[in-house]
C-alpha cells in the first residue's frame, strides 16, 4: 500500500500464486487495520482498489474502485476517469523501485533465492529513505499535494 506522499506504508506477502487480490486483502486484514487507524487519528481513509475487488456503494466501505461497467452517466464516467489517473499515480513508485534496484528485475537471480519478498521490502524501505531526502522522483507527492517527511522524521519511527 502506498501513502499520498509516495511512501510505501504496507508491503505484505508473499502469497501463494492462487491468491487473487480479494483474498490477499482478506488475509492481511488491511481494512480492519485502517479502521483502527481512523479511530486513533479521527480521520476518514479509503483504499483504492482495482476491478478485482467487490463493488460496494456503501460510503462507509473503506475500499473504493471503479463503477461496474465504467458508469452509465457522465458524472460516473468522470469519476471512473479520475480514479484511473489515481491508479496510474500509485504505480509510479513501484516502477521507480524496480528502476533504482535492478537486482529486483534479475529473474534468474531471484528464482534461485527464496527471499524475494525480503529483497523487495528492503528496496522499498530504501526507496522511502531516498524519497525523504528530496532527491527522488516526487511524482506521487506532487500529484496528491502531500510532501513526504524528512529523512530524520521518517527514520525516527524506526528507533
Amino acid at each position: 500500500m502506498l501513502a499520498p506522499d509516495g511512501l510505501f506504508v504496507s508491503l505484505t506477502g508473499p502469497f501463494p500464486g492462487i491468491y487473487n487480490d480479494k483474498k490477499k486483502l482478506q488475509a492481511t486484514d488491511l481494512l480492519g487495520k485502517l479502521e483502527e487507524l481512523e479511530e486513533l487519528l479521527g480521520e476518514d481513509y479509503k483504499v483504492l482498489g482495482d476491478a478485482g475487488f467487490d463493488f460496494d456503494p456503501d460510503p462507509k466501505y473503506k475500499l473504493i474502485r471503479n463503477l461496474p461497467g465504467g458508469g452509465s452517466t457522465e458524472n460516473q464516467r468522470k469519476y471512473c476517469k479520475s480514479l484511473a489517473k489515481i491508479r496510474i499515480a500509485v504505480e509510479w513508485p513501484f516502477g521507480h523501485t524496480l528502476a533504482n534496484f535492478p537486482y529486483l528485475r534479475a529473474k534468474a537471480k531471484m528464482k534461485r533465492r527464496s527471499n524475494c519478498a525480503k529483497f523487495y521490502k528492503v528496496c522499498a524501505f530504501l526507496h522511502n529513505c531516498y524519497l525523504c531526502t528530496g532527491y527522488e522522483h516526487r511524482q506521487v507527492s506532487t500529484f496528491f499535494n502531500c510532501q513526504p517527511p524528512t529523512l530524520e522524521e521518517y527514520l525516527s519511527d524506526y528507533q
